[in-house]
């Protein structure tokens, strides 16, 4: 009798549809999900991204000294409609072209070290009265500055 259901159940192909959903469905779900994600991270990054960027454009305008903290809440509120628990931190670096972001101020290495130590003479890019490793300035710059 064992023997006789074991054969029948072997050429029996009734059941072989769910068992083939029930190995491929979880893969192609788990596919789907991973793409959404990756997908709905892509447009959070490029809409962050967006913000920022009109931030420090609206930031080099003639008059928006002023206006920091509207700036700033526009992006704020923009970041929030996306991910409304985000901790958000500003700063603001000005620099007179993009090749000077992140550059040391220039100096001429007297001793020959590598180093601006005292008493080497340097340009002071940012008018801060030292040699600094960035030559940028904290705040908004001019009109033709770039802003970081």
């Amino acid at each position: 009798m064992t023997a006789r259901l074991l054969a029948s159940l072997r050429r029996d192909r009734r059941g072989a549809t769910v068992v083939e959903f029930a190995i491929c469905a979880p893969v192609t779900l788990l596919t789907m999900l991973g793409i959404f994600d990756m997908g709905h991270n892509m447009y959070t990054s490029a809409i962050i991204q967006g913000a920022v960027q009109k931030a420090a454009r609206d930031s080099t305008i003639e008059g928006a000294a002023g206006r920091e903290s509207e700036l700033d809440a526009r992006v704020t509120d923009l970041v929030h409609q996306i991910a409304p628990n985000a901790d958000l931190d500003f700063s603001r670096t000005a620099y007179t072209s993009f090749n000077d972001v992140g550059e040391p101020e220039d100096w001429n290495d007297v001793n020959g070290n590598g180093a601006c130590d005292d008493g080497e003479p340097f340009e002071d890019a940012n008018g801060n009265g030292s040699w600094d490793a960035n030559q940028g300035t904290t705040g908004f710059g001019g009109a033709r500055d770039a802003v970081l």
